[in-house]
């Protein structure tokens, strides 16, 4: 009798045993909050990490902060890829410094120094004289000029990318020069535009003082777009 119970009391003991093994065992809650901005973030982080605040937090709060970082990052990604891009950066370049050259020669023609503008010159590649001072000629002048100054500012990207960019000056300088023959010697001189430009020194002049802003201009942008280059990387 003594026996019998005492295994019967053996027994109960080892299914209780059992029952408790068997019960899954769940995971304490996390206490501590973490930043969603700080996971993600996190090159060692994974999905679990973004299922911990899942854990504390609805769902409804999480999607606006996912949406934002995820925003930023596509934001980031789009910028970093543009000053990457060499063709960009040189075209910007040139049309910033195009606008540079215009405002000269608006400043030089209403001092009286030159008699037609260099956008008035980009213009009669394609018009007529009389047809610069229309509204249609003035939009055509404006396309082509700023059309050929990011040209020179494509060139200059590519030429800096491969000399590098060190005495970017002297590069502008050089951009400024080529400009000067290839676009006011070369093809006006072919073309017969502006005859009127070889009979005035002084425009000329100014002129020219007007193309070596323009390039200096472009290669100091182009300098400054490769140090923020330096600074992504």
């Amino acid at each position: 009798m003594v026996f019998r119970v005492r295994h019967k009391n053996a027994r109960k003991k080892a299914k209780k045993e059992v029952v408790a093994e068997s019960v899954v065992v769940m995971d304490k809650p996390i206490t501590e909050r973490q930043d969603l901005e700080q996971i993600l973030g996190n090159e060692n982080a994974n999905i679990e990490s973004i299922r911990v605040r899942y854990d504390y937090e609805p769902a409804a709060e999480l999607a606006p902060a996912l949406n934002q970082t995820l925003q930023a990052d596509s934001t980031k990604s789009l910028v970093e890829k543009a000053i990457n891009d060499t063709f960009l950066t040189g075209a910007v370049a040139g049309i910033l410094g195009t606008i540079v050259l215009h405002i000269l020669s608006l400043l030089w023609l209403k001092l009286g120094f030159i008699s037609i503008t260099t956008m008035q010159v980009s213009g009669e590649i394609f018009l007529i004289p009389s047809q610069i001072n229309t509204l249609a000629g003035f939009w055509v002048s404006i396309f082509v000029h700023f059309v050929v100054g990011a040209a020179g500012g494509v060139l200059l990207a590519y030429f800096m990318k491969i000399a590098g960019y060190d005495f970017y000056w002297i590069k502008g300088l050089a951009l400024a020069g080529f400009m000067l023959l290839m676009g006011m010697g070369l093809v006006v001189d072919m073309m017969g535009i502006a005859p009127q430009m070889r009979k005035d020194a002084v425009g000329v002049l100014f002129h020219i003082i007007s193309y070596i802003a323009y390039g200096l201009v472009v290669a100091y942008i182009l300098y400054k777009f490769a140090n923020i280059r330096e600074k992504l990387s």
